[in-house]
């Protein structure tokens, strides 16, 4: 997908529409602590991603520029100080757990940084706009008056999880209220 249409997309958007269409889809929903941030101020960030295990020397970035195309994100690893820069540093980066690949699309925002698969793009952009709409109905349904509880029949879920072990996950199901599925 060319970077205006993904940046596009992604307007509408934001990462936990994101991380919901992850779950959804069975994607491994990979987001990013707080301490993965932004080097600049920016709100929202959608791209390819770029790469750099970062080893105390400038050349690495360099590089990893080098080979940069528009609208690519500079993701960078810098969890090892180590010397000599190991060969996979501009091939995946690990962050808290898990690891990210140049065939990995980041998104960011003010809710946090979500790294999807890139053969997935389409399919997880489509689903987080069905969310999005979903969400958007049930929202405009309380302006309307309509709680929430009431719109997820809350209280027909408890009656029943007492009688039954019933979970709001399978009551959300029954009832076609489930978002991330």
């Amino acid at each position: 997908m060319d970077p205006l249409t993904l940046a596009r997309r992604f307007d509408a958007l934001h990462t936990p529409l994101l991380a919901d269409a992850c779950v959804r889809l069975q994607l491994a929903t990979r987001v990013a602590g707080p301490a993965l941030r932004a080097v600049v101020s920016v709100t929202r960030i959608a791209g390819r991603v770029l790469l750099v295990g970062h080893y105390g020397s400038v050349d690495i970035f360099l590089e990893a520029l080098s080979g940069a195309r528009s609208g690519d994100v500079l993701v960078v690893d810098n969890g090892q100080r180590l010397d000599p820069t190991e060969p996979e540093a501009l091939e995946r980066a690990r962050f808290e757990g898990f690891t990210v690949g140049a065939d990995d699309v980041a998104f960011g925002d003010d809710d946090g940084v979500l790294f999807a698969p890139a053969e997935a793009l389409d399919e997880l952009l489509t689903v987080a706009d069905e969310i999005r709409g979903r969400e958007r109905e049930q929202a405009d349904a309380v302006a309307r008056g309509v709680t929430l509880r009431e719109q997820l029949e809350f209280p027909a879920y408890i009656a029943r999880r007492h009688e039954t072990g019933y979970t709001f996950r399978h009551h959300l199901r029954r009832i076609g209220g489930a978002i991330e599925e």
